[in-house]
Formats: C-alpha cells, structure tokens, sequence
C-alpha cells in the first residue's frame, strides 16, 4: 500500500566509532603438546576489541604441588593476580589473573611457569565491553568460593544414583559478566553423571588437562542479580564466582550541541547526517535523575547498545529527548524499575523533538513503555515495548510510523489529536485495551496482530482512516498467555465519531461484538472482512447502517449477524 505520508528516516548509515559489545572476544589455543611440559603452560589468545580485559584462569595440580613464579606475555600484557583458592599448599588451588589489552592481540602467547611438575589446566579468555577503569563487580559477595564437599554448600558425585549438589552464589551491582571456575577430581564435567550442566552458564573449557578444570560462564540482564551456579554429578573439589562489569557510565545529560563530548559518553562523530555524534556501549544505572537526558540539540546523533537500568529517579524515566532535531535510540536496553503515582513517566520520553527514530530496542517500564508529545517524523521500528499503564503513548504530534513493534500494556497503544500515522505489522499483547485513536486524520493500521482486548481497537472522532488485513482473534492466540482472563474480546472494532473510516480485508473474530458503530459514525466503508464466530457480528443502528456501506463481506458462525441497537 502507498504510505500516506513520507516517512522519515531509518538510519544514518554512521561511519563512526563503536564502542564494543559486552561479552566473550575469544579464548585460548593450546600453544603445543601440554603433555610434554615440565612446569609451565602456555596458550595463544586472538582477540577483536580494544581495551578487552583479559582473564587467566589457572588450576594446580593435587598431585604436584608448587607456586606459580610467573605469568608472561609476548605482547607486554602485565597480569595481576586477583584470588587463590583455597591458599593451601598442597592441595588444589584455582587462580586468576587479569590484565588490559588497550589492543586487539594477535596470537598473543600467555605463559604459565610454576616451580611444579605439570600441573593443572589453565585457560585465557577475553571479556569485551568492560568497565576497565572498575573492573570487577564491587559487591562484597563478589568474589565467592566455596570447598566441596562443605558443610552448607553441599556435596557431588561422579554417581548417576546420587549426583548430589555443590553449589554457590553472588549478588551483582551492574551488568556483569560471570566467571565459575570448578577443580574436579578425575571425572567428568559439572552434570556429566546426569545430564544437568550448570543452568543459565554456557561453557568454556572442560576435561582440560585430565579432567580436572572446569570454567563456566554467564552474562546478567540487570544489575541486582542473584546468580547461583550449581555444579553436580562430578568430583567438584572447588567452585569459585567471580563477576566483571559492563563499561559503566554515570547518567548523561547533554542541553544543546556544545555538550556532545567525550565526557558526556560520546564515543564519535561530529553531529552530521552521514556522521552523527555516537554514544555506545555504557551501562548506566541512574539513582536521582533519568539515564540519559539530551534537550535542545540541531545535530544528529545516534545512542547505540546501552543499557540503562533500574532507574529510581523522582521522575522515573530512563531516556528522555526533549527538544531534539535528529535522534537515534538503537540496540539499547531501557528498564525502569520506579513507577510513581504522580505524573507519568516512561522507558523512553519524546517531547518537542523531530526526526526521531528507535530501533531493535528492548523498553520496558513500570509506568509507560514510550511517550511522545509535541513531536513530528517519529519512526519506532522492531522494538520490545512494555509498560504496566500504557506500552506506547502519543498525543499532539504528527507523521508517526510504528511498524515491527511487540507492545504490551494495560493499553497497549493509545494516539490523540495527531495526523498522519503508519501503524503495520505490529504485535499486541492481551490486555483490556489493544489501540486506540482519537481526534486523528490520515491514519493507516494494516496488519497488525491486535491480540485479544476488551476493546482491540478504538477509533474516536477520526477521519481518513484505512484499517486493512488485520487480525483481532478474540480468543487468546498461541503466541500470548491468557492468564486467568477466559472471557473473549469485548469489541473487536469500535467507531466513535468517525467518518470516512476505510475497514477491509480484516478478520474479526471470537469477539462478543465483533464491529460496534455508534450513530454520529457515517460515511465509512467495511468490505472483504471476514466477521465470524462473534456473539453479535455488527452492532448498530438501522439508521447507522444506511449512512455506512457494507460490501462483501463474509458473515459465518455468529450468533447473530446483526445487533440492531
């Protein structure tokens, strides 16, 4: 279908610098024949990233006790050792070493030399994305170890009759990534006796060196985590949890375009259409205000794979554009942890601001998912958007495009008082309201999976509306759990003072009203739908339905076609 109005743009096509990803940027290679080696163990360590912090995970042998006297480096790394347990010569002890590489590594050998006869396995990995300046979690349960079998941390057992569990736990500050490291006697990996892995971790190196070591890890959606790793089915002697951060930035606030500096988290450009400022890659946990606030700017630029988190401010919102010419939220991660019974607030604020777009972004609030107001050429594509009040609110603006979104809210979409709208290819939650329109012109709703409402879609006071190819299933679809709400859609479609309102090609269904029109409704047109199986398929008037056309449509299974009111 030809869109009603131009819609603005998708992307800048930004040439500028990124700030990396968090998470694994590659692990260690054995270097030769470990079997062969007297007192010393080496791997080769390819990295793609700058400023990775490098992790040495390395295990003393039992049988071959020793010190380790030396980590070197071919490329000049300097390791520092950041725990031993347990400390007891002669017996197992886990180690770890960390340092920074402000480089990607090539081949980068790391060796391991101990005053020992060959000892246990060691393993060198990368972690991308993280907060050098503070690397490790700060929480004071960070690092955690534990002696299996303990008195409170339980015992396992290479025995499929009686797998048994070792177990310990942290609790993280930011977004973490998490290392579990696991000294085992002589048998399998953690859950090898009954086919239990460690839930939520994903492996890095088992069976190193005669079965004996064992790492593990995971990255955490959301600061405040309890994480728990559980290691059974195995000879575990010793479990160690330790947790780096995500590159972590304090709140940003930028008021005009001087204020786009690297101190305010911007990572590159220079705030043109084909080189937009770029902030990417922090992890933000705001306490007293927004995330990220930027207000009054003309250049362009793009928020990039952030993550801000549990905001507790006293307005509750996570990212706020007010006043803005170009802006770009993409790839981000906005929760907001604090509603409040005041004024409304949102993952995502829009006011007074054009030529906004958000993309692939996960927005989830206690209040509302995404507001707009007083706003023009606002694009939100391929988002997650959940709100307890609203998923997506929108008043006083006007060329808005949402398309590709899922929404979730008590009202899942609610519009006022705005032209031009693309509304396609979205997905609704169940809740008691689905869309609703109201005080509109030139608005286009097309294939949109409307979930299942008490009122699935409103239209008050509009004009010039097409809503086309749309399904309203009335009855809980696959895709969304009903919960204890067993009762079908109240309406499927309802018309409040619309007027030349286009509803064709749609399926309106299991609704206890399928179509409602009240009488100052006229000069609307419904052809091709295909209304079945609604306790009353249209309900209006006599006089209503002689001032609406009625064409082609497909009435089956309704207890009564027509409801005349």
């Amino acid at each position: 279908m030809t869109a009603l109005f131009s819609s603005p743009r998708i992307t800048h096509n930004a040439q500028a610098a990124t700030a990396p990803t968090f998470g694994l940027d590659g692990k260690g290679i054995d270097a030769s024949d470990w079997g062969s080696h007297q007192g010393y163990r080496s791997q080769l360590l390819t990295t793609t990233q700058p400023n990775d912090v490098i992790i040495l995970i390395v295990e003393s042998h039992l049988a071959s006790p020793g010190q380790i006297t030396a980590v070197e480096d071919s490329s000049g790394l300097t390791f520092t050792q950041r725990s031993i347990y347990p400390s007891d010569t002669g017996s197992a002890s886990l180690y770890e070493y960390y340092a920074v590489a402000n480089t990607p590594l090539e081949s980068d050998n790391i060796t391991v030399v101990c005053d020992c006869l060959p000892f246990g396995g060691m393993l060198v990995f990368a972690v991308s994305g993280a907060n050098i300046l503070g690397i490790f979690d700060a929480n004071p349960s960070i690092p955690a170890a534990v002696t299996c079998p303990s008195n409170g941390f339980g015992t396992c057992e290479d025995d499929p009759a009686n797998p048994g569990t070792c177990s310990t736990s942290i609790q993280t500050s930011t977004i973490d990534f998490v290392v579990a490291t696991v000294a085992i006697n002589d048998a399998g990996d953690c859950g090898s006796a009954n086919s239990q892995p460690p839930e939520g971790f994903t492996n890095l190196a088992t069976h190193t060196f005669s079965s004996i070591f064992e790492v593990d890890y995971m990255v955490t959606n959301s600061p405040q985590t309890t994480v728990v790793f559980n290691c059974n089915g195995t000879d575990a002697m010793a479990i160690t949890l330790d947790a780096i951060s995500a590159s972590a930035h304090a709140p940003i606030s930028i008021s005009g375009d001087s204020d786009f500096t690297a101190a305010n988290g911007v990572t590159g450009g220079s705030g043109k259409f084909d080189d937009p400022y770029v902030i990417d890659g922090w992890t933000i946990t705001p306490v007293s205000t927004p995330g990220i606030v930027i207000e009054n700017t003309g250049a362009y630029f793009t928020i990039r794979e952030v993550s801000v988190q549990g905001s507790q401010s006293t307005n509750g919102n996570g990212v706020v554009f007010a006043g803005n010419a170009h802006a770009d939220l993409e790839k981000s991660q906005v929760q907001v942890d604090y509603g409040t019974s005041g004024s409304p607030t949102a993952a995502v604020w829009i006011s007074l601001s054009s030529d906004v777009v958000l993309s692939g972004n996960n927005l989830n609030s206690l209040n509302n998912g995404v507001m707009i107001s007083s706003s023009d050429s606002i694009t939100i594509v391929d988002n997650l958007i959940i709100g307890n009040t609203n998923g997506l609110k929108a008043d006083s603006f006007s060329n808005l495009t949402v398309a590709g979104n899922t929404v979730a809210g008590e009202q899942a979409m609610e519009f006022s008082d705005f032209s031009g709208a693309e509304l396609s290819a979205n997905q609704l939650a169940q809740s008691s309201g689905g869309l609703q329109i109201s005080g509109c012109d030139t608005v286009n709703i097309e294939s949109n999976s409307m979930g299942r409402h008490a009122d699935s879609l409103y239209i008050g006071n509009c004009n010039n509306v097409t809503v086309s190819q749309n399904d309203f299933p009335g009855q809980c679809p696959n895709l969304w759990s009903c919960g204890d709400w067993n009762s079908p859609s109240g309406h499927d479609i309802m018309l409040v003072g619309a007027d030349n309102v286009v509803v064709q090609n749609n399926s309106i269904t299991f609704a206890s009203v399928g179509l409602l029109l009240t009488p100052d409704s006229t000069g609307n047109q419904f052809i091709g739908n295909n209304i079945a199986s609604n306790s009353c398929g249209v309900s209006a008037s006599q006089a209503t339905l002689d001032q609406n056309t009625f064409a082609n449509n497909i009435f089956q299974n309704n207890t009564q076609d027509y409801c005349y009111s």
